[in-house]
């Protein structure tokens, strides 16, 4: 297909999607002119009080929001631990490890989801990563414990490995299962999905905070989590109960497509996808990269300066992990500002913001010229504010822009999730390279 038929072939989409808009808001209004009580298709056994609608939505946005911590703690928690886990088995210099093995599997993990799982029932999908959440969880909990008993630290470090690929594949797959699912509903619900998995960046950074002061077995917590695994689900089959199979009616936002008809992954529909998602997919990539960079990589070298000066102090004997934990904070209050962000109109003011963050970043590792600590907890911050920012910002104009027909949104957040990927295994590379050469000493 030329340059000239897929221009063509765009310009159909969105004329016949302004025209199915039209048509349903036609029908909405038609509906609600006879009964301004009630929301939903023409049929009146399938539509409910404006009070009832309002709990739904409640109900719903918590939910994704428990969706969002459950499907991110187990990856957050083996990133925010990675220094402990390094330097308790004699590997410091190959912290990086760890964000590499989390992500390295990610972008194969989409490519198979785009190709044979797209089309799959969302419900099928999210039985499959609760059993396998629930595995990754067990797994690190037996390693551990073959460390604690055996005390084989140098193989263990390589062991942890395994679960850390589990729940990044996981954290993957869930991230793109749930959001799929997300674009079937109209509201903010991409706010609610993403400030759950900033509160489980929150609340891995807390954990290791409180398991280094208390020197609690992180096998234990662990063993833990696995419950989460089954909440998963449970929680996944509360937003369709009540809801009928194959019934999408995303402008009403009552009913939501379980089974959609979706774009699956081909060398036309990338190539398309792509060109739908270009802003998306070139800012999300930037903003991942720098963020990843500077928290994973210079943060934890410029870790080295003492900024916070209080000896005895749960924040002194973990400052990197306080480092991680202001940065979450940030992300969470960005993600709650999505009825703000979406009104920015350039949202690649995140990306520019961002690039400032990377380069003042990387002089302080290397020379450590911020001497305040409250300077350098601000500007941590600032970055959280900046990636929250640009990813919630970015994800909601996708779902919710008509340039892109709803059977393409789901293969064009996968590609976008692909960039993703990329840029995080780039900085995973970079934060390798850096801590081994000119950053080592």
């Amino acid at each position: 297909m030329n340059n000239s038929d897929f221009e063509e072939e765009i310009y159909l989409i969105n004329n016949n999607n302004k025209l199915n808009f039209m048509n349903d808001e036609l029908s909405q209004a038609s509906d609600i002119a006879k009964d301004k009580e009630n929301f939903g298709p023409i049929n009146s056994k399938e539509k409910i009080k404006i009070k009832d609608f309002k709990f739904i939505k409640l109900l719903m946005f918590s939910c994704f929001t428990l969706l969002g911590f459950i499907n991110h703690i187990g990856y957050y928690l083996i990133l925010t631990s990675s220094q402990q886990f390094a330097t308790n088995l004699g590997n410091e210099s190959l912290i990086s490890f760890y964000p590499l093995a989390l992500i390295f599997f990610n972008s194969f993990t989409r490519i198979m989801n785009s190709k044979y799982f797209i089309n799959i029932s969302y419900f099928i999908r999210v039985i499959f990563l609760s059993l396998y959440f629930c595995t990754g969880f067990i797994s690190m909990f037996f390693i551990l414990n073959y460390m604690t008993d055996s005390n084989k630290s140098k193989s263990a470090f390589w062991l942890t490995m395994l679960p850390a690929i589990i729940m990044g594949t996981g954290e993957s797959l869930g991230e793109v299962t749930i959001l799929g699912y997300i674009s079937t509903f109209k509201g903010n619900y991409v706010s609610g999905f993403n400030i759950g998995s900033s509160l489980a960046g929150v609340s891995g950074s807390l954990l290791s905070l409180f398991i280094k002061k208390y020197k609690v077995n992180l096998k234990n917590i662990y063993l833990f989590l696995a419950l989460f695994a089954v909440l998963y689900l449970f929680i996944f089959m509360i937003t369709i109960c009540g809801y009928k199979e194959k019934k999408n009616y995303k402008k009403g936002g009552n009913y939501v497509t379980i089974t959609g008809k979706n774009e699956s992954l081909t060398c036309k529909t990338i190539k398309n996808g792509v060109k739908l998602a270009k802003f998306h997919l070139v800012n999300l990539a930037l903003t991942n990269f720098m963020q990843y960079t500077i928290c994973y990589c210079f943060a934890e070298r410029a870790n080295k300066f003492n900024y916070i000066k209080s000896e005895g102090s749960i924040f002194h004997s973990a400052q990197y992990e306080t480092f991680l934990l202001i940065y979450e904070f940030g992300i969470v209050v960005s993600n709650s500002c999505l009825s703000i962000i979406k009104y920015i109109n350039h949202l690649e003011i995140f990306t520019y913001l961002q690039g400032i963050n990377f380069f003042l970043w990387f002089f302080e590792a290397l020379f450590g010229y911020i001497k305040s600590q409250w300077i350098c907890f601000i500007h941590l911050f600032f970055v959280g504010i900046c990636a929250g920012g640009s990813n919630v910002g970015l994800l909601n104009n996708l779902f919710e822009t008509k340039l892109i027909s709803e059977n393409y949104k789901e293969l064009c957040l996968n590609i976008c999730e692909y960039f993703m990927d990329w840029a995080i295994l780039i900085s995973s590379v970079t934060g390798l390279i850096f801590d081994n050469t000119f950053l080592k000493s």
